[in-house]
């Protein structure tokens, strides 16, 4: 109930104008959260929240600039609220944990996966044992308790010919905790990139040895790194989708290279890293490779042809209507366009289908129907705020609530 009455909150208060206060109850909301954290593992609500304040947010300012006169107010106050919002994902991002394997970043906690995986995986980590319910239903029952009911001699299911690991567990020769942790890692990294496992195990000959498990998650390292850095961009990436569903090509350009400018740098570095790995370990993965060369910038490309399905579909509903063809007109001949760049370098594995196509499909369903809301709860207009308003707001923009 609390969640939902915050989300609620967080879609109206920016269309009443009260920008601040939205930014100000999103503070509130994360703040809410880590009051009474849960032991153990848990999931966080938060970045749902965030994205219903940010896009409702820099949607108020989009409408409401409309009414200006000039630009550079507008361009100011997008970057100082993108800016805050900024601020504030990065500081969540500091408490969640994306993958398993940033936990072994560093060389040194790398080095000790890599030779556990080289020293145990030999006879365990097999095309049978890798299937994804058996790393599953390990992670589920636990790594300790599935290693010690193996090692036990009146188990019911045992392995028919103990790998060494399980030989080692029984005999008691190893750090228990740190086995523990390094095995959990391998298993947590193959569901989270099953994808990229698929593509090792079928293109690669590497994968016919299990001890060579580790030049796998030795890329996927440099995709955890990616992902990472793409999650905390989350917030620029929505206001740019905002600008580009508003039709704002000038801003929404601009935005684009902004962005661009601030990931240049650890794009070009992330590619020489995978690079030289690719040489070291004589092999290439597609699906690595495809995800660093986005550069960080295709979630932008894939908002730009989503941005143009409403027009495109909006047209051929009324060629179908007069019993013309769309190819000619130009609203989709501008969608054609946006898309041939996302057609033109196919990603994914096998028969997936890639997530541009997928926003695609959405963006398509939400014309179809007319909306993107579900009608169960009523939305006030946005109420238009003139540019002194907006700055008035900002000069007070961190100053809490209470104050």
């Amino acid at each position: 109930n609390a969640l939902q009455l915050v989300e609620s909150l967080l879609a109206r208060l920016p269309r009443l104008g009260l920008l601040r206060e939205t930014y100000q109850l999103t503070k509130l909301a994360r703040h809410m959260e880590r009051n009474d954290p849960p032991e153990g593992r848990r999931i966080s609500s938060f970045d749902q929240l965030f994205r219903t304040a940010v896009v409702e947010t820099v949607q108020a300012l989009v409408t409401s600039a409309r009414e200006w006169n000039a630009q550079a107010p507008f361009t100011a106050a997008l970057r100082q609220i993108a800016d805050a919002f900024h601020r504030m994902w990065l500081d969540h991002s500091q408490s969640l944990r994306l993958s398993a394997l940033e936990a072994v970043l560093d060389d040194s906690d790398w080095g000790d996966l890599k030779k556990f995986v080289r020293t145990y995986g030999g006879d365990l980590f097999t095309v049978r044992f890798l299937t994804l319910s058996n790393i599953r239903g390990i992670l589920g029952q636990g790594v300790d308790a599935w290693l010690d009911n193996q090692a036990d001699p009146d188990a019911q299911n045992p392995i028919e010919t103990p790998p060494k690991l399980i030989d080692a567990w029984a005999d008691g020769d190893l750090e228990r905790g740190k086995t523990v942790r390094l095995f959990e890692i391998v298993l947590q990294s193959l569901v989270e990139y099953y994808d990229e496992y698929r593509d090792y195990n079928t293109t690669t000959t590497q994968s016919d040895y299990g001890e060579n498990l580790y030049i796998l998650l030795d890329f996927l390292r440099l995709k955890a790194s990616y992902d990472r850095i793409a999650w905390r961009l989350k917030p620029l990436v929505l206001a740019h989708e905002v600008l580009c569903r508003e039709a704002l090509d000038a801003p929404a350009t601009d935005w684009r290279e902004f962005i661009a400018s601030k990931t240049t740098t650890i794009a070009d570095e992330l590619l020489s890293k995978l690079t030289a790995r690719e040489a070291e370990h004589g092999m290439k993965l597609r699906t690595i490779r495809d995800r660093l060369e986005e550069r960080f910038l295709s979630p932008l490309s894939i908002d730009q042809a989503a941005a143009r399905v409403a027009p495109a579909a909006l047209m051929a509903r009324a060629h179908a209507t007069d019993g013309t063809t769309p190819e000619d007109d130009t609203s989709f001949k501008v969608f054609l366009d946006a898309i041939a760049p996302l057609a033109a370098t196919p990603v994914g594995v096998g028969l997936d289908v890639p997530n541009w196509l997928r926003r695609l499909e959405e963006e398509l369903r939400k014309t179809r129907t007319g909306s993107d809301d579900d009608g169960s709860h009523y939305v006030p207009s946005v109420g238009l705020l003139s540019a002194g308003d907006v700055k008035r707001q900002l000069a007070e923009w961190d100053r809490p609530l209470s104050e």
